[in-house]
């Protein structure tokens, strides 16, 4: 999970007669995404907790939008390290993330570790698959209300996919949810397509242990980290600004979740609560439909793969030859429409120049991208150049226009052939379980632990006083102070330690607790370097 702070920055004179303006905050922020913050930088920080027990269990902070290839890396270590503490598999821990590690960069770096995961993705790309539209044009197999809004959305589950072309190393699963459009609501989430807004989720999971519907009340219900952050803001100000040094600041947000971890074992020792066990999935839980006659279930749907022998040209598969609009259109520059087809070999400039065709591809909804290029000596020659190339380009090399045929519906892309499997061909670790059995959510109420204990101490009453020699303590005379002293200036190391000496005859102290439970001093009497208490 990700928390933004920003910083407010006033303005500073920047005229030639005062120095090079230099702010205390710019070692620690950034500019970045501020969301819903105020001010003109930010910081981010990933965090890990526990669902079960709302530990904490790191925090990496770093200036602007973060670094969160990085930190996921981390984060992944301290979850493989956190189970095999506690003699646990990879395949009993779920990785829950938001949308924006929804990408096969992140996705990737989950399966190397061999953990579960269940998060947003934002590749909406795999939406243009023809076996994925085609199965969106079914009925959906289940019917999914939200638990706060009540919104009733449709949900698709398409089982494991393979799109090792877009750098998926692994099978996933793929979950679509639909939802009507509504032109008189705001969506912050989704993509539009026609007259709905379509979400995609994805997950190691296989169908017979999870629904689709069950993965979403997972991702929305007890595996949300919402309810934590807003509990954490209300007990605790962890993202105070309490240093503008990113090490300082790093370190009160270590020192916030170490404090935030005791207060949770000190009020499981003060009153000790049972486990508790929610039924997740009953044994009549919704059934999702699965296709009638699913083959082998070693073979996940193959969308497009990278090793994927790229057709001819002249293929009679794909459609007429059309020149890509390109960017530059906004810009005031020449587009793709101001270029000339002449042959299938040939490209005409708008300054008349022939461009021959350098590269064929094929991108990942199969359609043909021929790449034609121009000598780079004829663009930096061209009288035209500057309404071609883009500002501030060299033509190095040279001006590219892309020609795109589009991939031509045949039999062997129709439903009937589609294959969807229940399982990845690739071995990928997940938790399965049984689909007429019970699934139980396990945990405590932390809340509970943390504000009851944080209730009591309030009310105690501590008294800290001396206990004096056998000796007779001779009582102070009283003495004259300077005006230094007076108005408390600093003072030099010797006026320092002779403040701070304490008298012979005042060696002990004795501190008296009132009203605070025994299980809690019997806790911190026995407490040794160990295992967490409640983890």
């Amino acid at each position: 999970m990700a928390r933004l702070c920003a910083a407010r920055q006033r303005s500073l004179v920047s005229a030639q007669s005062y120095p090079k303006a230099r702010r205390r905050s710019q070692a620690a922020t950034a500019k970045g995404y501020l969301g819903r913050d105020r001010g003109e930088v930010t910081r981010t920080r990933s965090t890990v907790a526990q669902a079960h027990t709302s530990e904490w269990l790191g925090t990496f902070g770093a200036p602007g939008n973060g670094t969160p290839g990085p930190d996921l890396q981390r984060a992944c270590g301290i979850i493989g390290r956190y189970l095999q503490h506690h003699k646990l598999t990879g395949s009993s821990a779920i990785v829950r993330l938001d949308g924006y590690y929804g990408t096969p960069q992140f996705v990737n770096q989950i399966q190397q570790h061999q953990l579960g995961y269940i998060l947003r993705c934002r590749d909406y790309q795999l939406l243009k698959h023809l076996a994925i539209s085609t199965r969106l044009q079914e009925t959906p197999a289940q019917l999914w209300s939200h638990p706060e809004s009540h919104q009733v959305r449709e949900v698709f589950d398409l089982g494991f996919v393979d799109d090792s072309w877009a750098g998926y190393s692994q099978p996933l699963r793929l979950i679509v949810v639909r939802t009507p459009y509504d032109p008189k609501r705001k969506y912050r989430v989704g993509k539009r397509i026609g007259d709905f807004i379509y979400e995609l989720f994805i997950t190691s999971h296989a169908q017979t242990g999870l629904t689709g519907c069950d993965i979403l009340s997972l991702y929305y219900g007890r595996g949300g980290f919402e309810k934590l952050l807003g509990d954490e803001d209300v007990e605790q100000d962890c993202d105070r600004w309490c240093s503008w040094h990113p090490y300082g600041q790093e370190f009160w947000q270590i020192l916030s979740q170490w404090v935030w971890n005791w207060r949770l074992w000190a009020g499981f020792a003060n009153q000790l609560q049972p486990l508790r066990q929610t039924i997740w999935v009953g044994l009549e839980g919704e059934k999702t439909t699965l296709p009638e006659n699913p083959v082998s279930v070693d073979e996940p749907l193959v969308l497009s793969q990278v090793h994927t022998p790229c057709p001819a040209v002249d293929s009679v598969n794909y459609g007429p030859m059309q020149v890509a609009g390109g960017w530059a259109r906004s810009q005031g520059k020449f587009s793709g429409s101001d270029f000339t087809l002449l042959d299938e070999r040939t490209l005409q400039c708008p300054a008349g120049n022939s461009m021959y065709r350098r590269e064929v591809r094929q991108n990942r909804i199969g359609d043909l991208l021929i790449l034609f290029g121009i000598n780079p000596r004829t663009c930096q020659q061209c009288p035209l150049k500057s309404q071609c190339l883009a500002d501030g380009s060299k033509g190095t090399g040279g001006r590219r226009i892309t020609v795109i045929r589009k991939k031509l519906a045949s039999r062997a892309d129709e439903p009937s052939a589609v294959s969807i499997a229940q399982t990845p061909s690739i071995q990928v670790t997940h938790l399965t379980a049984q689909p007429t059995g019970t699934v139980l959510w396990l945990d405590f109420p932390t809340t509970r632990l943390r504000r009851e204990l944080s209730h009591q101490l309030r009310q105690q009453q501590i008294v800290i006083e001396s206990i004096a020699a056998n000796t007779s303590v001779a009582q102070p005379k009283p003495q004259c102070i300077t005006r230094n002293q007076r108005a408390h200036r600093r003072l030099t190391w010797a006026e320092r330690w002779n403040r701070n000496a304490t008298a012979d005859a005042v060696a002990h102290w004795q501190v008296r607790l009132f009203g605070i439970s025994s299980a809690v001093l019997n806790w911190l009497r026995n407490l040794k370097p160990r295992a967490a208490v409640i983890i």
